[in-house]
């Protein structure tokens, strides 16, 4: 299990990742807000409003950046005051209304992570798959397909600093980092 340190170490090579990427592909820096810390009380109301305990790793990550904008495209790892508001209620809606008969992603208590207004690509959890260490099934998708499946949200982030370390490689030309 991640502890908020391992994750901190995580979200600050992502940061400079992403920055480098930034530099290399678009010549200027894009604008990636990372959120405060959120509170105790700001995680209670959000495991209240979800209805199940965080995962630890969603956690910590939370207690470090409650949210992070234009996280990958517009897309953004939600905050905990985003969850009600009426883009996200829509966006799932809206996506829930193009099913046609595939499994719902948001079925089962599954909960948006990252989620954007136009992105195709968004992030679930899903609390049916919580395990004896409170750790739970984060899955991607894309375009209502689901794509991966990851353990937990650390290895989320893992996933796509390694895919940032590859585009950033192909950018400049340099073998990427291990």
């Amino acid at each position: 299990m991640v502890n908020s340190n391992e994750l901190r170490l995580i979200v600050d090579e992502l940061v400079a990742a992403l920055r480098r990427y930034d530099k290399l592909r678009f010549d200027e820096l894009q604008s990636r807000e990372l959120g405060p810390p959120a509170t105790p009380d700001q995680v209670a109301r959000l495991s209240h409003v979800l209805r199940f305990v965080l995962p630890p790793s969603w956690r910590a990550f939370l207690s470090i950046h409650n949210g992070w904008q234009n996280f990958r495209g517009t897309a953004k790892i939600l905050s905990t005051e985003d969850y009600g508001l009426p883009w996200v209620n829509q966006r799932v809606k809206d996506w829930e209304d193009l099913l046609d008969g595939q499994v719902n992603p948001f079925g089962d208590g599954r909960q948006p992570v990252l989620l954007g207004t136009d992105e195709s690509s968004f992030l679930v959890v899903d609390p049916t798959t919580v395990r004896a260490d409170g750790e739970m099934s984060f899955i991607m998708y894309d375009y209502l397909q689901e794509e991966r499946r990851f353990p937990d949200f650390a290895s989320y982030l893992r996933h796509h600093l390694s895919i940032m370390r590859a585009l950033i490689s192909r950018e400049d030309g340099a073998p990427a980092n291990p």
